[in-house]
């Protein structure tokens, strides 16, 4: 099989367990919040990577494994790198909340949304 096939059923696959964690963290009522919060972030992390998977695999065909640069790729190429710069500070969140939560109050969840937005800006600005 192909690399260009691999991606984009790793990009079916990650959509699926995406969109099924985000149900099952939101139906569930007995998890501490830093367990929930964890769940929504890794939710996040496989539908960031649903999309990242499939532009990987057309820009690897339109461009043959990238020798040949032909027009048509660039928007899927950079769709592809927003998708990675969103993927970094998500899992940065994620070690912030769980196994064990570092932030503990409502107002330093706050401040670490702002810090993790910037970052994401930041990213992708420069």
């Amino acid at each position: 099989m192909s690399e260009e096939n691999l991606l984009s059923i790793a990009g079916l696959l990650s959509f699926f367990l995406g969109t099924i964690s985000l149900y099952i963290v939101y139906r569930s009522n007995h998890l501490k919040w830093n367990e929930k919060a964890a769940g929504y972030i890794l939710s996040w992390i496989f539908l960031v990577k649903s999309i990242a998977y499939p532009c990987d695999a057309y820009v690897l065909q339109v461009t043959n494994g990238g020798v040949e640069l032909s027009g048509g790729w660039e928007f899927f190429f950079a769709l592809s790198n927003i998708q990675n710069y969103i993927f970094m500070p998500l899992c940065f969140a994620l070690s912030l909340v769980f196994p064990v939560s570092v932030l503990r109050t409502r107002n330093q969840v706050k401040i670490a949304l702002s810090v993790f937005v910037l970052l994401v800006l930041y990213r992708v600005i420069v």
